[in-house]
């Protein structure tokens, strides 16, 4: 069938390209025929051109109109053999050669024209003065010289040889030497000069004139004209022949197409029953529920053993090599164990066909046959879905008294209802995968409203660390060294910033937002992490912690690491059952390369490798795929969102972290965080280089003060501003008198606004920005001249650190 409509598709298309070319062949036919019109348009033209020159040399023309006409059809005649000729090389060449011959006939008849315009007007006044001259004087002295002179020019117009020139002189000579000269005489004998030698040279421009028809170019062009012509219509004489020849084959394929179609169109009729069982099928599938399903997969299976031939129906569905489930419901274990074999035999055949036909009488003896070929119930029918991982669906049927038939393709329909089976099925996998999804979908918003609520309680605690956090910095900056009270008041600025740490948890909790990053050494953070752990942890589960106690720093958040190093420490302890050591390991790799937690490189650096290890059940490699999923837990009391905050608070330090765990032996964890530089590791509480005051904008006159007094405890020399005005007017009289800007204002946009203002009066200066942790944006910042962003309301040491920072780029130290 696929052949014979190929070949009824291809003989079509070669008619088609056949008669194209015939028409072709046609076209240039006509064009040939076209052609040869304007050869002989354009040799009746010349040989008109011929005669109307014969008759301007013998005066019979009035003036030169046709003789342009002639000259201009020639012309026009010669263009449209051009255009004839186009793509043609050889004809164009030949036309090329024939265009010059008429060419230069065209400039002898112009110089025809002229030379016989100018004899005709010497002739004419010749003939009028000589007659007048034998009129007026019959007896005079010149007069049998002037007729002399008019018989020889008269012999001279009609012969222009030279003894008619030689003698038309003498006579002339005869006038001339006559001794009465009037001026009607001078004036004959200048024309008669003229028409001397004009006659002479005239008769020459006429003999260059050449009829084109006698030029051998003439006739190489129609030579040529003729012998394409003769080839074009032989060529069409052929492919007229070659139609007809193809016409009766393409005759005939279509009555054996026809004779197919009439085979296809009773297999249609068929197929059209199977179609209607479908959507029989797909209706009850369509239609019924979730409880019903089992019932409605039977009820389908029957009806398309019917339309099969079969005695009964099987479906097989396993998503995972170890989980088969078997309809109808309710069938024996031996057919159960029948499909299970079978399915396994056909994964692991590999066969490429959609339908297996297993009928063979002689495999039920054979041991290699498969487990369907030697079961005794009958001959097998099974179609198979193959997916990436193999197998996973099968549908089966069973007959009993006679092989089966596969007639027009009937059995590779059946492929459609194992989809509809499949998918029914699949259907009812991911509704309940849905509901699962919905009751966590409803756990997380119950979360995101607490943590919305929490966000709100915590702006306000904010503000209260924040003023008792700077008033203990101002009063430890101005107590003496040695009091007691130092000690309490270091204990208050400790607390205090452990409380914003944690406030700063819960704005990123309830915001998602990033928090403060500033210095911080994480020696320290992991001892003073171990002693807060000793104390909750159970008392089976011991802390070690094995690092380097050199001043390391990374650039963070000191509460969202204490955080990480919390959830993978509690998580250790889990489990070991709360029973054993966890190792907690610090180290420093210098110039090394990783993958950051995105996936994405994060290219050669130093970093600090944070490992922590227990000896406790393990993980397989499955769970590890897994473990930084949300909501993942292997733990029936877990919430699944300890590893994955862990995993976002490492991807917002732009660390890596990496696991390695086996079944039985134990975890570890390694967390890699980019180490700062060495000038970036110096103490954030030292007393900076900063070359003049520090300029202090803020919209409160409390928190101005504050400000002030922090930064003159850090030994700097502050100068307050309320307005905006005032600083601008300030920095513009001198701008050398400020090292650095501290911007303190509660609106974020009126912060960008005065340091967009501030910059461009003093583009060198740094600028600070104290403000909240989710309401300012560092591209904006950054275009506005905006150096430092710390928290609000700062601490001690975030301003130190922040004008380090700025008095080395007062330096000439950009980082």
């Amino acid at each position: 069938m696929r052949f014979t409509i190929a070949l009824s598709t291809l003989l079509f298309i070669t008619l088609v390209v056949l008669a194209a070319q015939a028409h072709v062949l046609e076209k240039e036919t006509g064009r040939h025929g076209d052609a040869q019109a304007v050869l002989d348009e354009l040799e009746l033209a010349d040989s008109g051109l011929g005669r109307d020159i014969l008759k301007a040399r013998a005066g019979l023309l009035k003036n030169y109109d046709v003789l342009n006409r002639e000259s201009d059809r020639i012309r026009h005649a010669l263009e449209r053999l051009h255009v004839h000729a186009a793509g043609d090389s050889e004809m164009t060449e030949r036309l090329g050669r024939l265009r010059k011959v008429a060419q230069r006939n065209e400039d002898q008849v112009e110089i025809f024209k002229s030379q016989n315009s100018l004899l005709a007007n010497s002739l004419t006044y010749f003939w009028h003065t000589s007659d007048r001259h034998i009129m007026d004087a019959p007896d005079g002295e010149t007069t049998p010289a002037v007729v002399a002179l008019a018989s020889a020019m008269q012999r001279l117009t009609m012969d222009a040889t030279q003894a008619s020139v030689e003698e038309a002189d003498r006579r002339l000579q005869r006038v001339a030497l006559c001794c009465d000269h009037p001026a009607s005489i001078r004036n004959l004998i200048v024309h008669s000069r003229i028409l001397i030698h004009l006659l002479p040279a005239t008769d020459a421009t006429l003999s260059q004139i050449h009829p084109i028809a006698s030029l051998p170019e003439f006739e190489s062009v129609r030579t040529l004209m003729k012998e394409q012509r003769t080839r074009t219509e032989s060529r069409s004489a052929h492919l007229r022949f070659l139609l007809l020849g193809l016409s009766l084959l393409m005759l005939f394929t279509l009555v054996y197409l026809a004779v197919l179609l009439k085979h296809r169109a009773d297999a249609l009729r068929r197929h059209s029953a199977f179609g209607r069982t479908m959507i029989a099928v797909s209706a009850r599938f369509l239609g019924g529920d979730k409880a019903s399903l089992n019932h409605d997969i039977g009820a389908s299976l029957e009806q398309l053993a019917a339309w099969v031939g079969a005695d009964e129906g099987y479906f097989a569905y396993s998503p995972h090599p170890s989980q088969l489930q078997a309809w109808p419901r309710g069938i024996g274990c031996e057919v159960r164990r029948t499909l299970q074999s079978a399915f396994d035999f056909l994964a692991s055949a590999g066969t490429q066909s959609e339908v297996v036909l297993l009928s063979s009488p002689t495999a039920k003896a054979s041991a290699s046959a498969s487990p369907l070929e030697r079961s005794e119930t009958g001959d097998w029918l099974c179609i198979q879905r193959k997916t990436q991982e193999g197998i996973d669906a099968m549908l089966c049927f069973v007959r009993r008294d006679g092989p089966f038939f596969d007639k027009y393709g009937d059995f590779n329909l059946l492929g459609t209802a194992l989809d509809a089976f499949t998918g029914a099925v699949e259907r009812r996998t991911l509704e309940d995968g849905a509901l699962r999804l919905e009751r966590r979908l409803e756990r997380a918003r119950r979360m995101e409203t607490v943590g919305v609520m929490a966000s709100g309680i915590s702006h306000n605690f904010n503000n209260i660390v924040g003023a008792i956090q700077g008033n203990a910095e101002a009063a430890y900056a101005a107590i003496p060294a040695g009091l007691p009270a130092q000690h309490n008041l270091l204990e208050i600025c400790r607390a205090a910033e452990r409380a914003r740490d944690l406030i700063d948890g819960i704005l990123s909790f309830g915001r998602s937002q990033r928090g403060i990053m500033r210095a911080v050494d994480i020696g320290n953070l992991i001892t003073e992490s171990v002693s807060l752990l000793a104390a909750s942890l159970p008392s089976g589960v011991r802390l070690s912690f094995d690092g380097h106690r050199e001043n390391r720093l990374v650039r963070g958040n000191a509460g969202q690491l204490q955080q990480v190093v919390f959830n993978l420490v509690q998580n250790a302890a889990n489990a070991m059952s709360s029973q054993g050591t966890v190792v907690i390991g610090l180290t420093f790799h210098e110039a090394i390369e990783l993958q950051d937690a995105r996936t994405s490189a994060i290219g050669q650096r130093d970093f600090l490798r944070i490992s922590i290890t227990d000896h406790g059940i393990g993980m397989a490699a499955d769970t590890i795929e897994r473990i930084f999923e949300p909501f993942f837990t292997t733990r029936s009391e877990g919430t699944g969102l300890g590893l994955a905050t862990v995993k976002q608070i490492v991807v917002e330090h732009e660390g890596s972290i990496e696991v390695d765990s086996r079944v039985g032996e134990g975890t570890t964890f390694s967390i890699w965080l980019p180490a700062l530089p060495a000038h970036d590791r110096a103490d954030s509480t030292a007393s900076p280089v900063m070359d003049g005051a520090i300029l202090v904008l803020g919209d409160e006159p409390v928190r101005v003060t504050r400000d002030e007094d922090t930064l003159a405890a850090l030994g700097h020399e502050p100068v307050g501003y309320l307005r905006l005005e005032a600083a601008v007017s300030a920095v513009a009289h001198d701008p050398e008198r400020f090292g650095a800007f501290l911007i303190h204002l509660s609106n974020v946009g009126k912060a960008i606004d005065a340091a967009h203002a501030l910059h461009s009066v003093a583009p060198e200066t740094p600028i600070v920005v104290a403000t909240a942790t989710d309401s300012l944006d560092a591209g904006p910042a950054s275009a506005s001249g905006v150096a430092e962003i710390i928290g609000s309301p700062p601490q001690a040491t975030e301003i130190a650190y922040a004008m380090e920072r700025c008095g080395l780029m007062r330096a000439g130290y950009r980082r």
